[in-house]
């Protein structure tokens, strides 16, 4: 994995106009009885294929929505050519004026420690997807960055 790169050197370098974007295709989500819980993340940057991720993880109720952001960072690591060494620091489920949201924040680590972002998106229809959003809100600047490089 890559330890020396500097997001803020990249942002000032690279044009924020000209970055790709990786756009959210597919979540699926699947639990083995009561013990194991499945996700299955498939992100899209047109002109350069489908990039997808899996994850696995003991079945909880928490831990079935976080499959889903485990399998998006997964898929964020195949499309920037495994140079993205981002890590799930949490998520959580919350309600705010009664709408359903995911918030998840993401370890990024830099020279002088970790950079963390932080993603939010609604989970109205279901939490995986939301899962999954709130982690590309989360990304969505440093990957733009990594993939044009």
């Amino acid at each position: 994995m890559r330890t020396d790169w500097n997001p803020e050197a990249e942002d000032a370098a690279g044009g924020a106009w000209a970055r790709r974007r990786l756009k959210l295709v597919s979540v699926g989500r699947s639990r083995d009885g009561e013990f194991r819980c499945r996700a299955r993340v498939v992100l899209e940057d047109p002109g350069h294929g489908p990039f997808e991720g899996e994850a696995e993880l003991p079945f909880s109720e928490q831990n079935y929505h976080r499959v889903a952001a485990q399998a998006t960072l997964q898929a964020l690591r195949r499309a920037g050519g495994e140079t993205l060494p981002l890590r799930l620091v949490g998520l959580r489920l919350l309600r705010i004026f009664d709408t359903p949201l995911v918030a998840v924040q993401v370890g990024l680590p830099t020279e002088g420690g970790e950079r963390l972002l932080l993603g939010i998106a609604v989970a109205t229809d279901d939490p995986g997807t939301g899962a999954a959003r709130a982690v590309l809100h989360a990304t969505n600047r440093i990957v733009g960055n990594v993939i044009d490089t």
